[in-house]
């Protein structure tokens, strides 16, 4: 499984968002707020979904994030039926795949792409997501601290909040009261900082605490991925990141690092209900990388990105092991990065070698319920129905909310 984290250690977040073969249904559910909005949550092929929102009207629509690259299609029939089906505006809330991957199919001469100009540096260059971002994907306008687009008789303000990447933005309906957060909220999971991504635990908390100050009390709060949320609930959920970076805070005070607090569990008092977001394993890691700056690096799964192309898996490997024990402190060695290359290698079809990344991962990261899911898919792919069945049973047991292992289990007994 890919956490749209998902945990940049990132996303390498890059978070979220490589296209492999469909193995369940690709959505897009409309979720109709209003007359003027439709929230529109695209599920891919594996099962993990990330919010958009359509602001509909006589000049035509306003989406807010592209979703994934395999569910553009899906999103773009859905649009179709609304309103009078033009899209006109699209708006990036940050850089992550699960955000911008629709991009490029939802892009035509008629429609502007808007973004936080950091978003437009990340997919210009090369950032960890294992592929180029075509012209015609990135944005059209891009702006520092604020902009305002005036469309359908209102005023939408695109605000700069930065803290869970370099880029985040919030877009707001002044009129009616609708703020979309982006990854700045997640109520999936844990929350989300990628420090690989610009990301800071200090600036998330300054971003989430002015959003309790800066919108009226009676606004709708839209997550990125999950349900909506009042301005009571962002109370708790501010409580909640200030709470646990502190108790992390204080376990790095007494000399632990972050395998250490996963190992005792220091967050277990929260009872975060985790679906398909961040853990409290990755919540640990990623604020301790960001307190102890020792993400800025950049990710491992660059070089090791040109080794695949140039060579193979093994010499990867081999690469991988001789950086960690020879040039540790100059990249980032994180769970994303070897998950992401296996997805790579997967969306090329070089099944064997992405099986040997993936089983490096597990080795790597045997507490991580992630790489179990991502190691049972590559074998499924394979068609070693015994060992995906016991790497899903595996990733079930180190996270029951793993809605993603269920669902694969079912389809491979079903076969």
């Amino acid at each position: 499984m890919k956490i749209i984290v998902k945990c940049i250690f990132i996303v390498l977040f890059i978070s979220s968002s490589i296209v492999i073969k469909a193995q369940n249904t690709i959505t897009a559910e409309v979720i109709k707020i209003s007359n003027k909005f439709y929230k529109i949550v695209c599920k891919n092929t594996r099962n993990y979904t990330a919010n958009t929102l359509a602001y509909v009207g006589e000049e035509g629509i306003l989406l807010i994030d592209a979703g994934y690259l395999e569910t553009a299609e899906e999103l773009l029939s859905k649009i179709e039926t609304l309103g009078n089906g033009k899209l006109k505006i699209l708006i990036n809330t940050h850089l992550h795949l699960d955000h911008t991957g629709g991009n490029k199919l939802l892009a035509n001469d008629s429609v502007i792409i808007i973004a936080h100009e950091n978003v437009k540096k990340h997919l210009q260059g090369f950032y960890g997501q294992i592929r180029n971002v075509s012209p015609e994907a990135l944005p059209d306008i891009t702006f520092e601290d604020s902009y305002s687009v005036y469309f359908n008789n209102e005023e939408i303000k695109l605000l700069y909040f930065p803290g869970h990447t370099d880029g985040d933005i919030i877009v707001y309906f002044t009129a009616s009261k609708i703020a979309f957060l982006g990854d700045l909220l997640l109520t999936n999971g844990f929350p989300s900082v990628e420090s690989n991504a610009g990301g800071n635990i200090e600036q998330y908390i300054r971003s989430v605490r002015k959003i309790l100050t800066f919108f009226p009390e009676d606004t709708r709060f839209i997550a990125g991925h999950g349900r909506d949320y009042t301005l009571d609930e962002m109370k708790q959920y501010y409580n909640m990141i200030i709470n646990t970076t502190n108790t992390i805070r204080q376990g790095l005070k007494e000399g632990k690092d972050a395998s250490i607090m996963i190992k005792e569990n220091i967050l277990r008092k929260w009872n975060v209900k985790v679906t398909n977001g961040p853990t409290a394993d990755y919540w640990i890691g990623a604020v301790v990388a960001s307190l102890t700056n020792k993400n800025t690096n950049p990710s491992i799964a660059e070089p090791l990105l040109n080794t695949l192309i140039k060579r193979n898996a093994s010499a990867a490997i081999n690469q991988y092991r001789e950086f960690k024990k020879n040039k540790f402190n100059n990249y980032n060695f994180n769970e994303n990065a070897l998950n992401v290359l296996g997805y790579y290698l997967l969306g090329k079809n070089r099944v064997e070698e992405a099986i040997k990344i993936l089983k490096l991962n597990v080795e790597e990261y045997p507490k991580a319920f992630n790489v179990y899911d991502s190691l049972g898919e590559a074998y499924m792919k394979y068609g070693d129905k015994k060992r995906a069945i016991k790497n899903y049973k595996i990733s079930l047991v180190l996270n029951p909310d793993n809605i993603n292992a269920v669902q694969m289990l079912k389809k491979l007994k079903r076969n």
